[in-house]
């Protein structure tokens, strides 16, 4: 989602101030705003099996505005990958570099035990 905010905002559809907004909601709480395994290898891969199930369409939600959602459909690899550089500058001045505090669940954490 913190990434969706920065790929919002750099489409002009979410604020400098609403961007940041999220991402230090999303910080204060602990969730994971980046990891260091997403790149852009990884977004591309995940971008093309997107459009395979989505009959070609990305449909990338994105906040717009701030408490809604739009989709973007018409946007391509360069610009995805320009908002991922952006989204990891913009995380190196959160805590743990947008990291968050626990970035895996186990059953415990969903209420489902493990027989």
């Amino acid at each position: 989602m913190a990434y969706s905010a920065t790929l919002a905002n750099i489409q002009g559809l979410l604020s400098d101030d609403e961007m940041k907004r999220l991402h230090t909601l999303f910080s204060r709480c602990g969730l994971s705003m980046d990891h260091h395994d997403f790149n852009e290898e990884i977004l591309d891969k995940a971008t093309q099996a997107i459009l395979k199930t989505r009959d070609g369409k990305l449909r990338a939600a994105v906040p717009n505005p701030l408490g809604s959602c739009a989709f973007i459909n018409d946007i391509g690899k360069e610009e995805l990958a320009a908002a991922l550089r952006k989204h990891k500058e913009l995380m190196k001045g959160y805590p743990r570099n947008g990291e968050g505090l626990e970035a895996f669940v186990d059953a415990s954490d969903t209420g489902y035990t493990m027989n």
